[in-house]
């Protein structure tokens, strides 16, 4: 298991690097209707489900067993604290009336970013020719 933090905070990025010039654009050109296409579809659970569920992380440390090596080689257990992190979810009542005007400006909002993004797809594909 990677212990260092920054490896994960690094990987997509890493990813990300992987992906053409023209893939990148595309990605961006993208961004701001996928984050809208990912709210609308949160909202319809909500109103599906009457509820909406707040999630907050905390850490904690939890009492474990440590293991280490002496110099003779032999394998040694002692107690140590650990952190974990614990996700808590909280159900919050919802107000209808508001979650169906957020989710129809919402939906205006992806109509407007179709049309962006389309645009934006053509200017990528126009800077960046096909690889191949």
């Amino acid at each position: 298991m990677i212990r260092n933090p920054m490896i994960w905070l690094l990987a997509p990025l890493a990813l990300a690097a992987c992906a053409t010039p023209r893939e990148a654009c595309i990605r961006d050109a993208q961004s701001d209707l996928r984050s809208v296409t990912r709210e609308i579809a949160e909202t319809e659970t909500v109103l599906a489900r009457g509820y909406r569920v707040i999630r907050t992380r905390e850490t904690e440390l939890a009492l474990t067993t440590c293991l280490r090596r002496t110099r003779d080689g032999e394998t040694v257990g002692f107690p140590c604290q650990r952190p974990i992190v614990v996700t808590d979810e909280t159900p919050i009542g919802i107000d209808y009336s508001e979650e169906r005007a957020r989710l129809a400006r919402l939906r205006a909002a992806q109509a407007r970013l179709v049309e962006d993004a389309e645009l934006g797809i053509r200017q990528c594909r126009a800077q960046f020719p096909a690889e191949g």
